[in-house]
């Protein structure tokens, strides 16, 4: 019954989306009508204000899941974000801003924790992005509240607003980076995405102090399709996250046949006055990737490894761990993880844009760190279909929907499977 309930409203959420995206087309098709004048007046003017760049994003989304405790989350929101974005004064200075908004539609008050709305299924609005950013000596300075993109600290943008940072980070300039990247900042504070308020590093992995993230990072390009990839993340008197990375991706041959392998590592360990519950402790995980295209076909196998000692833990971002699915991350401690998948691009055969996804995973091995007693394994099989034309009049269009069967296992029977049904629409209107 409730998962009928929920095929119901997701259909329904699509229906409702298919009809926003022709409403908010004819609107852009009349806006970009004034809007035109507005440009070519601006073509002749300084670069900081030739090159601005406002766009409004309208974005719905639903999901419904079963928890393991036998309650259910759903929620079906919709909301906005107005980003701005100005060119370079005198090849000097850019600033720019994002509003974001998400508002309940259809949210029970006692199934919230859908990351869609707050937990208690409250709206949320907040000024996600204030930046300035900086040119000086071939580097970019940006400061103010920014996004992020590393493999720990990262936007997770998979419901209705992003997960954002406020900090200070030094890069080389984006147009001039050849064979080695690099970044080095302070984050002070970080907005999870279902909140409206930003708080401290360490607050949002439990402790009550006030402590921000210092990131040092550098990848290096060290021959086509060949790079090495290395970042700290340190919060002080709470954890330190070290990775690195290599990947190596194989040229096209005549059949259009092409390798990918991934390796990562990441170590994790408390430090200092040691704030966060569990510490002290050290772990670690290692996984990797082999991926093998040819055409629109693409199938991949991935493995993951754990220490027995804690769990991996990613509340700032996507986690890196290359067997970490829709929902179950595999980040367990003694957790070892195996995924296959499989994506096909049906861009030639259907539709410009459209592409399909399954991915099967499961974790084995799992343990209480502070007990030692085994965990329940657990597998995850995941369907998603992505439509995001790259041209005509639907460019502008980007629909995604999940289904996913979470089960948790005993004694190798299936214990539970709990249903997961998500869909996210997002359209962007340029209105300059």
């Amino acid at each position: 019954m409730r998962t009928t309930l929920g095929l119901c409203l997701l259909l329904l959420s699509t229906e409702c989306a298919t009809i926003v995206a022709g409403t908010m087309q004819a609107i852009a098709n009349e806006t970009n009508v004034v809007l035109k004048d507005l440009r070519a007046r601006l073509n002749t003017e300084d670069p900081f204000f030739r090159d601005t760049t406002l766009n409004l994003y309208l974005r719905t989304g639903y999901i419904f899941t079963e928890n393991p405790d036998g309650t259910r989350s759903q929620t079906w929101a919709g909301g906005s974000t107005l980003f701005y974005e100005s060119g370079y004064l005198r090849d000097w200075l850019q600033i720019g801003a994002t509003v974001l908004s998400a508002q309940p539609i259809f949210a029970p008050a006692d199934e919230g924790g859908t990351l869609l709305l707050t937990n208690d299924q409250d709206q949320m609005t907040t000024l996600g992005l204030a930046y300035g950013r900086m040119r000086v000596l071939n580097q970019e300075l940006t400061v103010g509240r920014q996004q992020i993109e590393t493999p720990y600290v990262n936007p997770r943008d998979n419901r209705m607003v992003p997960i954002t940072f406020e900090g200070v980070v030094l890069r080389p300039r984006h147009d001039m980076v050849e064979t080695i990247d690099y970044m080095t900042g302070y984050l002070w504070r970080y907005k999870p995405r279902q909140s409206s308020v930003f708080e401290s590093f360490s607050e949002g992995l439990g402790a009550e102090q006030d402590r921000g993230l210092l990131i040092n990072g550098v990848k290096v390009g060290a021959s086509e399709g060949l790079t090495f990839g290395a970042i700290d993340y340190w919060i002080s008197d709470t954890l330190n996250t070290a990775y690195a990375e290599f990947d190596w991706l194989s040229p096209s041959s005549t059949h259009d046949l092409t390798y990918r392998f991934v390796l990562n590592y990441t170590d994790q360990r408390s430090v200092g006055k040691q704030l966060i519950k569990g510490a002290p402790y050290s772990t670690f995980q290692i996984s990797g990737r082999i991926a093998v295209s040819l055409g629109a076909l693409t199938l991949r196998t991935a493995f993951s490894t754990n220490s027995d000692d804690a769990p991996i833990r990613s509340p700032f971002g996507s986690p890196p761990g290359h067997t970490a699915l829709n929902d179950f991350n595999f980040e367990r401690a003694g957790e070892d993880a195996i995924v296959f998948g499989a994506d096909y691009d049906l861009s030639v055969v259907v539709t410009d844009g459209l592409k399909v996804r399954i991915e099967y995973g499961q974790g084995k091995d799992a343990v209480d760190p502070a007990t030692g007693l085994p965990l329940p394994d657990r597998s995850e099989l995941d369907l998603s279909l992505r439509y995001r034309p790259t041209s005509g009049p639907l460019e502008n269009f980007d629909l995604r929907l999940d289904y996913c069967t979470l089960v948790r296992h005993d004694g190798g029977t299936p214990r539970r499977r709990d249903p997961f049904v998500g869909v996210i629409f997002t359209y962007r209107v340029p209105l300059l």
